[in-house]
């Protein structure tokens, strides 16, 4: 690193990044318990709910503000099309390994949205017979010579620097970086879009346990809030990927920012902030993954007491929690709800007057090209001729300079262009957790381009109950613009929700200690594990929240509602 330079990053800064580290996973876990028991004890109160006629396991946690329901009986009416099985390409590349750094040839098959487009590597080459799907439509990958697993949620995909066959496939700092060569300029081609897609399309790999992935996102959110990380987020990763990267922010705003200030200026410095980052991500991922495994161990040792606890609890919490609830929501309502209605009726309208009418115009134009194609393509058809059409019209949904493809027919690509280039958006950047207009377009545009695939497989579903191609349409329009208008009103209540919700929590935190020290001591011993004051407060917190952006979105929105309801039926 030069004779004159002194590496900032010394044993000392070392040993804190390990302390800092340590503090942080021994944070986590104590939270991680502490919100599994509460999630155990809300499963078994699901289930006397379902026995005695109630709903089901709530959706878990995927961001840091959600709405549950719009709360007026609404729901939506679409439903998606079966997901995608067949395996979108098979082949040979070489794959530089994650510890050991060797390069070693893999067989690579690319799995479709029924396997979450999800990218497997064999020592051998596979029979693609083994990969169809059974009876049930599942497809079970062999295991056999199975040696990893891609699931490439948010990441990127660039050229490999000094490889002109490589590839570069990287997340963030906590995410594991994909090195890969191909064997002819032929198949970087070919697989580039495959790798392409599945970062765009492919969710996030969450433990499966929905009880599990609530406790690590209210966990997430607990130790954000006692490092005074402030902002909204979402799940971009697995679990122990997200914990890295909180760790990594923490490691940032602690001691990182000021080793990266030390580092001069010159043509070295970025190999050396190259070889700091390498150096603190590797400790970071090492310690993490040892943390979330010893911590889901704890809790898989504790699930059968826990839950044989919460069992015999369930009676006394029942009967305990409304009062609870009813005691903390008069405690604190009163001094959360001035800072909400002041953040809502300042900052949430300020954002939503500039977002609202660029994203309406992309469902707009997104429902005006599903009626103009229906139109065009479909309507006037017999219902057998209408059945063998509509693939087409399917296949075609996003396509560009085609006059058959519904974001292209209505104008949709012209509005996501256009919300691209809102310089007005981006200068919010900042305050919207880091999204830029670029980004909101993209997830517009593609939530309007998934609603009509949903309406094109309604209007096939009705075809083949023996409706007619126009009556079909027109049934399918209607829900077509009820999910819209959901999808929509939805969309900016969650991310106005996303930007209020943390700053209030911030405020509020100093202010609600003192009220709830009294009402803690009144629960029953037997049940303080699983009941839990801030959890309630947070709850209370949300409802109001939802309550005050709903004043701002809903009057708002009556206009675009209306136009959608107008193209619609055009």
């Amino acid at each position: 690193m030069g004779a004159n330079f002194s590496n900032p990053f010394d044993q000392a800064a070392r040993e804190r990044c390990l302390e800092i580290i340590q503090t942080v996973c021994t944070t986590f876990t104590t939270e991680f318990l502490k919100s599994y028991k509460l999630g155990v004890i809300d499963k078994v109160k699901e289930k006397s709910a379902e026995a005695n006629g109630g709903g089901g396991m709530k959706r878990a946690r995927t961001k840091s503000f959600h709405i549950q329901s719009m709360g007026d009986g609404r729901e939506y009416e679409l439903v998606p099309p079966p997901l995608a099985t067949d395996v979108i390409k098979m082949g040979t590349l070489t794959k530089r390994g994650d510890l050991k750094k060797s390069w070693l040839r893999r067989h690579f098959v690319a799995l479709n949205a029924a396997n979450n487009f999800e990218i497997l590597y064999y020592t051998d080459a596979q029979d693609p017979a083994a990969f169809m799907p059974d009876e049930e439509g599942n497809v079970n990958p062999p295991k056999k010579g199975l040696k990893g697993r891609m699931t490439l949620a948010g990441y990127t995909v660039k050229p490999l620097e000094n490889e002109p066959l490589g590839l570069l496939i990287e997340g963030n700092e906590a995410q594991r970086p994909w090195l890969l060569k191909a064997e002819s300029a032929e198949d970087v081609t070919e697989w580039t879009p495959v790798f392409q897609r599945a970062c765009k399309e492919a969710k996030p790999a969450c433990d499966p346990d929905p009880v599990i992935h609530e406790a690590f996102m209210t966990a997430y959110k607990a130790v954000r809030h006692s490092q005074r990380l402030w902002g909204s987020w979402q799940v971009w990763g697995s679990e122990d990927e997200m914990l890295a990267g909180l760790v990594m922010d923490v490691l940032h705003e602690r001691i990182m920012a000021d080793i990266y200030d030390q580092i001069p200026k010159g043509p070295a410095r970025n190999m050396i902030m190259k070889s700091v980052k390498a150096a603190v991500n590797g400790m970071v991922r090492a310690g993490v993954q040892a943390a979330y495994k010893a911590a889901i161990m704890s809790i898989k040792a504790v699930e059968k007491p826990v839950l044989s606890a919460a069992e015999k609890m369930l009676k006394p919490l029942l009967s305990q929690e409304p009062k609870i609830t009813e005691n903390v929501s008069g405690a604190v309502k009163d001094k959360i709800t001035p800072p909400i209605t002041t953040l809502t009726s300042s900052a949430a309208k300020k954002i939503f007057e500039v977002v609202v009418a660029p994203v309406a115009s992309i469902y707009i134009s997104a429902l005006r090209g599903f009626a103009v194609v229906m139109a065009s393509e479909i309507a006037s058809l017999s219902p057998e001729e209408a059945k063998r059409k509509i693939s087409t019209v399917r296949a075609n949904v996003w396509g560009r300079n085609n006059k058959t493809s519904i974001l292209q027919a209505g104008g949709a690509w012209a509005a996501d262009e256009k919300l691209r280039g809102l310089a007005a958006l981006d200068a919010l950047s900042q305050i919207l957790g880091g999204k830029t207009s670029a980004s909101i377009a993209f997830t517009t545009t593609r939530s309007a381009a998934i609603l009509c695939e949903k309406a094109i497989f309604d209007v096939e579903i009705q075809l083949k109950n023996g409706i007619g191609a126009k009556p079909a349409i027109q049934i399918t329009s209607g829900k077509l613009v009820n999910d819209a208008q959901l999808t929509l009103e939805t969309f900016f209540l969650e991310m106005l929700g996303g930007i209020i919700l943390e700053p209030v929590q911030e405020q509020i935190q100093p202010v609600i200690e003192a009220p709830l020290e009294p009402i803690k001591s009144t629960i029953p011993e037997e049940i303080t594990d699983f009941i839990d004051p801030v959890r309630i407060v947070n709850n209370i917190l949300e409802n109001i929240l939802v309550d005050s952006l709903k004043a701002v979105v809903l009057p708002a929105m009556a206009q675009y509602n209306d136009e959608l309801e107008k193209v619609a039926s055009a």
